[in-house]
């Protein structure tokens, strides 16, 4: 394709020579095909014409223009500067938001950022630092929740990288809660980088990339679902949602320009991606597939040899995790809960309905740029399909993949186990490259003369005005503490709507640590020596108590994927009505003594025969338990437990002792002893027995290697 020469200006006839060799050069590169290999398409270059005649005063002009051409051209400093200006502006105003959204005060201070699943994460985090600083393995037997279970396994892989990365600067000497609170702080500080780079990588211009890290920083903070799942604790699935471009820009142009150093940063981006999240291979799996097919014909041995050597150093990489969740692969249960996309899921989010909390949060669906996103990609990938651009199959296809997981998914047995609806994240990120090339395909239409109508100047004018309006409106709902109040009624009757027009919703800013919240650890901590455990209601406020306190806990996240999750009485009573004496022998049997209710709750209320009221400490009820409490269910002696350790003093030797903590295969009683299963009374996983004889003290000890039991 060969476009008309621009006229000549009188003032560009002394250059004539040089300007001819200019237009000839762009238009043979022009001519040069768009599959060609080793060459670009034909949408990613930029057709410059004479340096005198272009318009340096335009930004865009600034960010877009080669470096030839800016340097035979005599500029200002603030045009050299406009670039690295105007990329300074949008990293600044990133910073700026990520602020207020989480205040430097409470991320750099002396307590970890806490609250719903963020809680899961620090006591997962906290077990492993123990464990690999003490046994140099990443999981441990935990007694302080559930009555012993592997910690650090299966549940809590979607959070290595985060237990890796708080281990390395612990032990590099940084505080621990400091060390845990940088995944946060980096989660929130690569957007617009790695945004950025991946857009690069892709071959869109600067100023292109530019305003895809913007939307990017925009979508991370003004999306409700991608802004509730880091506002609620699930950081490291948002997080890998815009980092697993890196790889996959790497990977384009690898395929594009075969350098072994593009598939080095790969495997290493890669790595770390799958670190973050091990759900960034479904996010990569169908892009980089397409990659691969569509340049495998032309690849060599040495090709297809760096492709491999990304996929195994992956592998190796995460390894370690992975082969010690396999080993124990025989206690998972059902994930398929949360995050269960449907049909009707998408009507919802396209008029920004709620229809399913635990789909979308507990958080006003707010989706105008997440969906005007879609449709610039939508645009551009039209456009991309027409120049037979490389891009758009892996682009096309890997967009509609992760859609069609998100919204059908959950219909899925297989699917829904990955919760299929966090997909749609991953989806927003990668419309973002093709929906910010937009602006470059707007651009070079009106260089060369194609510019729209007065007509559709105005409709485009009415367009942007109407999505202005209803884009202000969502990003004012995260900003309540900044609204104007409303005032009540003349009666004194409290305004039922905000200044949004809409009902007051969740501040999804991260509230600073209150010494309100350390008041009920305290207490539950000074009432951990009498041997009794403790049931808490809520899920967020047991996992608290589990990092926060040296008690044992019954409780902790519901729908944990572990079968020792039926040791928590309220994943018991989704699994059906207990009846009082079912309740009476699992408090019995896993010797709960103190019960913390975070709200009244008229099903406890109903058996005063087991439960009484003692305190009401920092808001909480705590009921007290009448049912004999022994972490012995048979034998006699006294028990003594911690990390990866049970100890039993002054037992009769002649008598079985069961222990009523769970049975794991990796323990080993000593000295002289062995271990056996025994069967829970209330059903799950096995309690520990130590068959007579056996010494009066004995402990039993986590060894990392599985036994023989009897």
């Amino acid at each position: 394709m060969v476009y008309p020469r621009t006229p000549r200006a009188a003032s560009d006839q002394a250059h004539s020579g040089a300007r001819v060799a200019h237009e000839k050069r762009v238009r043979i590169i022009l001519r040069v095909p768009s599959g060609a290999r080793g060459s670009r398409p034909l949408a990613s270059h930029k057709v410059f014409r004479w340096p005198y005649q272009w318009d340096m005063t335009h930004p865009f002009a600034a960010m877009n223009a080669s470096p030839q051409s800016i340097a035979s051209t005599p500029t200002s400093m603030l045009q050299r500067l406009a670039f690295p200006l105007a990329w300074l502006s949008v990293f600044l105003g990133h910073l700026t938001l990520a602020a207020y959204f989480e205040p430097p005060g409470t991320l750099l201070g002396r307590q970890p950022v806490s609250g719903c699943d963020y809680d899961t994460h620090i006591q997962q985090a906290w077990r492993v630092v123990e464990g690999l600083k003490h046994w140099g393995h990443s999981w441990v037997y935990d007694v302080h929740l559930l009555a012993g279970h592997p910690n650090g396994v299966i549940f809590d892989a979607d959070n290595k990288g985060w237990e890796f990365l708080t281990f390395a600067l612990v032990s590099l000497g940084m505080r621990q809660a400091l060390a845990f609170n940088t995944f946060v702080i980096l989660a929130h500080l690569l957007v617009v980088p790695v945004v950025y780079a991946s857009a690069r990588l892709f071959n869109l211009a600067r100023g292109s990339a530019l305003l895809a890290a913007a939307m990017a920083s925009a979508l991370w903070f003004f999306d409700s679902h991608v802004h509730w799942i880091w506002w609620v604790g699930t950081l490291a699935f948002a997080f890998a949602s815009y980092f697993f471009l890196l790889p996959l820009s790497l990977f384009h142009r690898f395929c594009e320009k075969r350098s072994a150093w593009h598939a080095l940063a790969c495997a290493v981006c890669l790595s770390v991606a799958h670190l973050i999240h091990p759900y960034t291979f479904f996010l990569l799996a169908t892009p980089m597939a397409v990659l691969y097919l569509q340049a495998f014909r032309t690849c060599s041995a040495r090709d297809h040899a760096c492709v491999a050597g990304v996929a195994l150093f992956t592998l190796a990489v995460n390894a370690p995790w992975l082969l010690a969740s396999l080993r124990q692969w025989h206690y998972i249960l059902d994930s398929g809960y949360i995050g269960q996309g449907r049909a009707s899921q998408l009507a919802a989010d396209f008029f920004g309905l709620v229809v399913d909390i635990s789909t979308t949060g507990t958080t006003p669906n707010r989706t105008t740029l997440r969906f005007a996103c879609f449709g610039a990609a939508l645009l551009t990938l039209h456009r991309y399909a027409k120049s037979r651009d490389g891009r758009f199959a892996p682009l096309a296809l890997g967009l509609g993949a992760m859609l069609l997981v998100a919204y059908l998914g959950g219909y899925s047995k297989v699917a829904a186990q990955i919760q299929p609806y966090r997909l749609m994240d991953g989806a927003i990120f990668l419309a973002v490259v093709p929906a910010a090339d937009a602006a470059s395909w707007l651009r070079e239409r009106s260089a060369w003369g194609a510019a729209p109508s007065a007509l559709a100047r105005a409709v485009f004018l009415i367009a942007g005005l109407l999505l202005l309006k209803q884009v202000g409106n969502e990003v004012a709902g995260y900003f309540p503490d900044l609204l104007p109040q409303i005032p009540s009624a003349f009666d004194g009757t409290p305004s039922p709507v905000s200044a949004t027009g809409y009902a007051p919703s969740l501040n999804l800013r991260q509230a600073p640590n209150h010494p309100l919240f350390w008041e009920l650890p305290k207490w539950v901590e000074a009432h951990a020596t009498t041997g009794g455990r403790f049931l808490i209601q809520n899920g967020a406020l047991g996992e608290q108590l589990a990092w926060k306190t040296h008690a044992e806990i019954m409780g902790g996240f519901v729908l944990r994927n572990l079968e020792h999750a039926r040791a928590n009485l309220a994943r018991r009573r989704l699994e059906g009505p207990l009846t009082h004496e079912q309740v009476r022998a699992y408090l019995e049997a896993y010797a709960i003594e103190w019960v913390v209710l975070s709200y009244r709750d008229p099903w406890f209320e109903s058996m005063p025969e087991l439960f009484e009221w003692n305190a009401t400490v920092a808001g909480a009820i705590v009921l007290r338990t009448k049912v004999p409490i022994s972490r012995l269910e048979q034998g006699t002696g006294t028990v003594f437990a911690s990390t990866n350790r049970i100890a039993v003093m002054d037992s009769n030797p002649r008598q079985d002792v069961v222990l009523r903590y769970h049975f794991h295969e990796m323990l080993e009683c000593g000295p002289n002893c062995e271990l056996a299963p025994y069967p829970n009374p209330v059903g799950g996983v096995p309690f520990i027995r130590v068959p007579a004889p056996h010494p009066a003290s004995f402990a039993i000890r986590n060894t990392y290697e599985i036994h023989p039991h009897r």
